[in-house]
């Protein structure tokens, strides 16, 4: 078995993967100042639980996190772990600049996303996690480049603590688009606007592009914000994790 891991700033998302599936998935709290003995702890249950355990592939954006990470899997529990790396991956033709500031998140949806690149298409991923980024996507494994906005959480955080007369509320939608309440109101303008900007992009994306884009959503608020977007798409929660699986399946192949 292999275990995949997706460090974000928000949520560790954890998959455990044999015969070529995905069999199990969880997620856990970040804490970035979590040391290995921490992390230990958090992940006994886990892999108590799960099925032996004999490789890891870490995907990290956070700062010594992913290298804790590493150090309790192989430490506490004998797990041979990877940690990925964007300049180790020679098999992507990146258009960002320079290279090298490309997260390993966003690389791996590329490589989550190959199937459906197959003959040139193009494909764009959008992560709604702590960010909501939007991957832009071709075939023969090119990153085309992206945007970067504010994620839906970080917009609600940051309402609440601009205005001192609006409150946290519950990120879910409105029973309609004009608020009749305070709640109902910033529902509104934080889901169901984060919803239309989503929209908004992908128009302006898919106007730039000379062909059709295949539009996935993956991330913690994918499933949220999936049911009110008026793009067609695929949800794939799992399209970070399948890409740092192949990404560490190539590092392991010998050189062509």
């Amino acid at each position: 078995m292999l275990l995949v891991a997706d460090v974000g700033n928000t949520t560790i998302h954890i998959g455990i993967y044999g015969s070529g599936r995905l069999h199990r998935e969880y997620r856990l709290r970040s804490r970035a100042d979590d040391l290995p003995d921490d992390l230990a702890i958090r992940l006994s249950g886990l892999l108590g639980s799960a099925p032996q355990v004999e490789a890891a592939a870490i995907g990290s954006v956070v700062a010594n996190l992913g290298e804790n990470l590493q150090a309790a899997l192989s430490g506490h529990f004998g797990i041979e772990a990877e940690l990925l790396r964007p300049e180790t991956v020679r098999q992507a033709d990146i258009r960002v600049q320079p290279p090298s500031s490309l997260g390993i998140d966003r690389l791996a949806n590329l490589f989550g996303a190959e199937e459906l690149l197959a003959g040139g298409r193009y494909a764009v991923a959008v992560d709604l996690g702590t960010a909501t980024s939007f991957d832009v996507l071709q075939g023969e494994r090119t990153f085309l480049g992206g945007i970067i906005g504010a994620g839906l959480a970080s917009t609600a955080g940051a309402l609440s603590s601009a205005a001192s007369r609006l409150p946290r509320v519950p990120l879910e939608p409105p029973p309609s688009a004009i608020g009749h309440n305070t709640q109902e109101a910033m529902q509104s303008g934080l889901v169901l606007g984060h919803a239309a900007m989503v929209d908004g992009m992908l128009a302006r994306i898919q106007a730039e592009l000379p062909g059709p884009a295949a539009i996935l959503l993956t991330g913690g608020y994918a499933g949220l914000i999936a049911p009110l977007l008026r793009t067609p798409h695929q949800w794939r929660a799992s399209l970070t994790l399948d890409g740092l699986k192949r990404i560490w399946e190539l590092t392991r192949q010998p050189p062509s």
